[in-house]
C-alpha cells in the first residue's frame, strides 16, 4: 500500500491496526528495497508484520515531518521504519521523539530506520557514508 500526501499519510497512520513497519521514501513502490523488504519478511516469519510504503514529498517541512513522526510515535502498532530519504530531516524532525539514539546518529545527524523499544523510539544509521548524501 502506497501513500503520498500530508493528509493521506496521517489518515493512514491512524487506521493501522495490525504490526507495521513503515518504508519512507519518495517512489516506495517502484523501490527493489521496497520488494525485498516483503521477501525478508517473509524469510524470518515474520509474514504477520505489514509493511506499508509512504511516499513524502521531496520538499515537506520540518513541521509537517514533526506532525507525521508524532502520529506515528503515538499508533503502538508501528513498530519500526526504515527510511531511504529525508534522513536528517526525520531525524531533526523527530528529535524529542527519540528515546535512544545509536552513537552514529550522533555522530552524521541522520537516521537509516528506528524502531520501537520498551521506553520509547529507537534512531540509528545503519549505511555509512551513504547517509550523508541525504
Amino acid at each position: 500500500m502506497l501513500i503520498n500526501n500530508t493528509e493521506n499519510i496521517l489518515r493512514k497512520i491512524r487506521m493501522i491496526t495490525n504490526k507495521t513497519i513503515l518504508f519512507i521514501g519518495v517512489k516506495t513502490g517502484g523501490s527493489v528495497s521496497f520488494h525485498n523488504i516483503k521477501s525478508f519478511l517473509l524469510f524470518i516469519k515474520k509474514g504477520d508484520v505489514q509493511l506499508l510504503g509512504i511516499d513524502i514529498p521531496k520538499k515537506i517541512k520540518i513541521d509537517e515531518m514533526k506532525v507525521v513522526l508524532k502520529a506515528v510515535g503515538r499508533n503502538k502498532n508501528i513498530i519500526g521504519a526504515y527510511i531511504t530519504v529525508h534522513k536528517r530531516i526525520i531525524y531533526i524532525a523527530g528529535r524529542e521523539m527519540w528515546n535512544s539514539v545509536s552513537l552514529q546518529v550522533k555522530e552524521t545527524g541522520v537516521i537509516t530506520c528506528f524502531f520501537r523499544i520498551k521506553n520509547g523510539l529507537r534512531a540509528v544509521q545503519l549505511d555509512g557514508k551513504a547517509s550523508y548524501l541525504n
